[in-house]
């Protein structure tokens, strides 16, 4: 499908659902494969994009799989890429929200299919069989509204992407293990974490919510709606390249510094689940903090260094881009740490 300029503009949803028509998802069970929407925000972003478009094409999936690329103005053959790909291309540059986020809302007012598939262009599907893996807890578990994949290290990756991959993967075993298996699937009642790469969600439970604004919001709106059942299948995996190295990890830290501190207190709360919230527990929330850190800095180099791999090294560069993400926007750092504490 060739690309498309789009001439009226749409905006981000409030937010704001009507609990009058919650959808009785525990009732309504999708039949085997439903369709997927896969919503795919682009930015000069051609080499990874053929990566992950590929791999989504080479799914075996007895369902329909649509791929929806909503692009915000690429100049490097990100739109020839997804073309060819055959995906229904959107480029609509600031009309529909800012960054991905907003392209994300865009796209997936787009398409019809029962599950939006959230996927990042640096988002890279392991093997064949993701999609399948994926839709697999909704027909075997009532009530789960989205579905998280796990991080796999990419052999192919800078040192210091899979240093986050092995991270990623340890915060999402570590609520997995504590949670009830089902069909080769962590089944968790009510997820903390999760909703941003490679998530696959229920579209009337992503509608009834107000569709995709960030993924600390939306996972609050569900969770406030009692909505937040999910699994986590270890079976379903993804690279996620998202740094090329030490000064990149900076560039986008230094973004998310600056959201976290737009934030309103509770929607930080939300994203920072494991941090208590009573004013009277500030040593206990400077405790939970180091712990993070602390699992977050020494977790990688231990089980890189057990396996052989020299990555464990990349670890060496963490504490100087933490300092330099602070220097860079030293006010909104001191705001969120301040809130944090």
């Amino acid at each position: 499908m060739t690309a498309r300029d789009l001439v009226s503009s749409s905006h981000l949803s409030t937010g704001g659902t009507d609990h009058s028509s919650r959808p009785d998802i525990d009732a309504q069970r999708l039949l085997p494969w439903p369709s997927i929407d896969v919503v795919i925000p682009t930015f000069n972003c051609a080499a990874n994009l053929e990566r992950c478009l590929r791999a989504v094409r080479d799914q075996r999936y007895g369902g329909q799989i649509e791929v929806i690329v909503v692009d915000g103005g690429s100049t490097d053959g990100t739109i020839d890429v997804a073309s060819r790909f055959r995906a229904a291309v959107f480029v609509n540059p600031g009309q529909y929200g800012t960054g991905r986020s907003g392209a994300r809302h865009f796209g997936e007012r787009q398409g019809k299919g029962e599950l939006v598939w959230c996927l990042d262009s640096d988002n890279h599907l392991v093997g064949s069989e993701v999609a399948q893996a994926l839709v697999r807890p909704f027909l075997d578990e009532p009530g789960v509204a989205f579905a998280v994949p796990l991080t796999a290290e990419d052999p192919t990756a800078a040192p210091f992407a899979n240093w986050f991959a092995v991270d990623e993967v340890e915060q999402l075993t570590r609520i997995g293990e504590s949670s009830r298996k089902n069909a080769g699937a962590w089944i968790v009642p009510d997820m903390m974490y999760g909703l941003s790469n490679a998530c696959l969600i229920r579209r009337d439970v992503l509608e009834f919510a107000g569709g995709y604004d960030s993924d600390v919001r939306l996972l609050r709106r569900l969770r406030v709606a009692h909505l937040s059942k999910a699994a986590i299948v270890p079976a379903a995996r993804f690279y996620h390249n998202q740094t090329r190295g030490v000064l990149d990890f900076c560039r986008k830290w230094t973004q998310r510094i600056v959201f976290y501190a737009r934030l309103s207190d509770t929607e930080l709360a939300a994203h920072f689940v494991e941090l208590p919230t009573s004013p009277e527990t500030r040593g206990e929330r400077v405790l939970v903090i180091v712990r993070r850190m602390a699992r977050s800095f020494l977790r990688p180099p231990v089980q890189f260094a057990r396996s052989g791999d020299p990555a464990w090294l990349a670890g060496l560069a963490y504490v100087p881009a933490l300092l330099l993400i602070l220097l860079r926007h030293p006010f909104a750092a001191r705001r969120v740490i301040k809130r944090l504490l």
